[in-house]
């Protein structure tokens, strides 16, 4: 087996049926590959869908595991993988159809090479509202990127760039590499559980930065992510955000910043980061012009709200809870299990 595809699902079994389709839609050569399904609870047909694709897709295994959290589904499915390569994709995303034939041959082709990461653009279910486009911002190395909707477009061809810029939802890695790395922390852990929450992939990125491995860019690695239309509105945005601040906060204490940071108010205004709105507020003081319309920056204030937050939560959490304090300190998450 030459590569795994590893999809975890929760409850979207709709969306889940145009991601195997688009697998099934490829065109391997003679690749050889499997596609791991771990389902974290779903109580749909997620069972059905996959069970349809059998025939199909001859090397398909689905796994049930309902312990909260992506991280079942990306840790369980390197645990079932047979290959040593390993793409992790989510189930609302659709691949280009040359998509598995790249990312074997770009592996094969580099032995220094131990991460890909690629564009993702989108399939809105309804036109975006005007708004959305403040929050796009362009990216390092050209073309741009929206990080609440998880879409990026660099415009290359191919470029050796910063793994940071590899997105959860289309994140390909050299199984050694994630093994040595000690796998991705904790992601989209449920509301209630939220102090529990971790930095995702980031957390592996920026292991994977400290060791100067290899990542690169490739438009061939291309995936389209459906964006419904629950997530074109300033609440989904705001949910982000706050999400985003618990990210960082997780990511602050586990690179060594406590007890310094714990208590600290973030950096700087993180919508001023991610927004195309700060650098045009920016631009707009540069030439004396005095604001963005007043919608944009009410909209900019909410979700800055929203980030210190969720930065505030997870931090008091790490202070006043233990088990969030062993959970955050853990050398790695192998054995996930929540502490609940």
């Amino acid at each position: 087996m030459q590569l795994s595809i590893i999809i975890p699902t929760l409850n979207r079994s709709a969306s889940l049926k145009k991601t195997l389709q688009s697998i099934v839609d490829q065109h391997p050569s003679d690749w050889l590959f499997e596609v791991i399904v771990v389902d974290n609870g779903s109580t749909d047909d997620t069972r059905e869908v996959c069970l349809q694709y059998e025939q199909q897709l001859k090397n398909v295994v689905y796994h049930y595991d309902d312990e909260p959290g992506q991280l079942t589904g990306r840790h369980k499915g390197t645990e079932i993988s047979q290959a040593n390569i390993i793409s992790f994709i989510d189930d609302d995303v659709e691949l280009n159809p040359c998509w598995i034939t790249s990312i074997i041959q770009l592996f094969s082709d580099d032995e220094d090479l131990s991460l890909i990461g690629g564009p993702s653009l989108p399939k809105y279910h309804r036109y975006p509202p005007s708004w959305v486009q403040f929050f796009w911002q362009p990216s390092p190395y050209g073309g741009s990127m929206c990080l609440p909707l998880s879409l990026i477009d660099i415009g290359v061809e191919r470029l050796e760039f910063d793994p940071l810029y590899i997105f959860g939802l289309n994140y390909s890695i050299r199984k050694k590499a994630l093994l040595d790395l000690g796998g991705f922390h904790p992601d989209c852990i449920t509301k209630l559980l939220q102090r529990y929450q971790g930095d995702g992939e980031t957390g592996l990125s920026l292991k994977a930065k400290a060791r100067n491995l290899k990542a690169i860019y490739s438009a061939k690695a291309l995936v389209y992510h459906q964006v419904p239309a629950e997530r074109l509105t300033p609440e989904y945005f705001e949910n982000w955000f706050y999400y985003n601040g618990v990210c960082q906060s997780f990511t602050d204490l586990k690179n060594g910043s406590h007890p310094g940071t714990i208590g600290k108010k973030p950096a700087a205004a993180f919508s001023g980061i991610v927004s195309k709105a700060g650098s045009l507020l920016k631009k707009a003081l540069k030439n004396n012009e005095t604001s963005l319309p007043d919608e944009i920056l009410k909209l900019q204030e909410r979700f800055n709200g929203r980030y210190k937050e969720g930065y505030s939560f997870h931090q008091s959490a790490f202070n006043t809870d233990n088990s969030v304090r062993n959970w955050v300190l853990k050398e790695d998450y192998w054995d996930y299990k929540l502490p609940i």
